[in-house]
């Protein structure tokens, strides 16, 4: 890229002190920001002298935004985004270097924003990497101030806002129609915060996962549905929980011997059930 073919011709020019001039050290920062690359640290004091040094002037604005920016390349966001008050244009880079190369204390010290804030200069690739990074965090509602940034509204992300606040019925409106693999494993986990085991046994035999739609209808004690699934532990289990007994002889004793029996059959099927499909800890 031309980002990338300008770092090296200044590169090769900053080797030598002599010749390391204000303009190459701003075009040095501004090609390896474009490339949304770290600079080093070194450069900052000296972009700081040459700031101070400089007269009032547009050439004065452009040394103030390379200082800036490689504050922020640097990893010190604390003073990028001071330097940005005074001058706003910068948000866009900062921002986006702070999705892209700060650490996860750099995004809650500098994402973390009122509800309602609306950063007009924020991309929609960064606004989702921010949001994006903050739900991994946990922070479900700041994550939503950034989901809620994008100018092209992205269901997917919405949805894990969703489920990160613990709204499954939200998270489920939002994935209607979808059927990608993200969109099947977001609507599987909005069901099972619901506790709806008849729909995520659905969900499950959609995908083609009969084991785990076996699980799902075991919790929700359909015991025809299992039967008629095949074989296994499951389907035992469900042999012996689908039907009354039905003695012929109808009198006490013959009905309590039958009782009897199927209850043994039952605690058979339910060993071999816990034997062969260990329950997961969660879903």
């Amino acid at each position: 890229s031309d980002a990338k073919a300008a770092e090296i011709a200044l590169a090769q020019v900053l080797t030598d002190p002599g010749s390391a001039t204000p303009e190459v050290l701003i075009s040095y920062v501004e090609a390896r920001v474009a490339q949304d690359l770290p600079v080093k640290t070194e450069l900052v004091p000296a972009l700081a002298g040459l700031l101070r040094e400089t007269p009032d002037g547009v050439n004065k604005q452009r040394m103030a935004r390379a200082l800036a920016l490689a504050q922020a390349a640097s990893g010190d966001f604390d003073a990028a985004f001071a330097g940005a008050v005074l001058n706003p244009e910068l948000g866009t880079d900062l921002w986006r270097m702070l999705a892209k190369l700060g650490t996860d204390t750099d995004v809650l010290t500098h994402a973390i924003l009122p509800v309602g804030t609306s950063v007009t200069t924020v991309d929609d690739a960064t606004s989702q990497l921010l949001a994006t990074r903050l739900l991994e965090m946990g922070f479900s509602k700041p994550a939503a101030v950034w989901s809620d940034n994008l100018k092209d509204a992205n269901p997917m992300l919405a949805a894990k806002v969703a489920l990160g606040q613990n709204d499954p019925r939200a998270a489920l409106r939002l994935l209607a129609g979808a059927n990608s693999l993200e969109a099947t494993s977001l609507r599987r986990a909005a069901l099972v915060r619901l506790g709806d085991e008849v729909a995520l046994a659905e969900a499950y035999a959609q995908g083609g996962d009969s084991a785990a739609q076996s699980v799902a209808l075991g919790r929700a004690g359909d015991w025809e549905r299992l039967v008629d699934l095949g074989e296994g532990p499951w389907q035992a289990l469900a042999a012996t929980l689908k039907t009354p007994p039905q003695p012929a002889d109808t009198g006490p004793l013959a009905t309590a011997r039958r009782l009897t029996e199927v209850s043994d059959q039952t605690r058979t099927a339910v060993t071999a059930l816990l034997a062969d499909v260990p329950m997961p800890a969660s879903r």
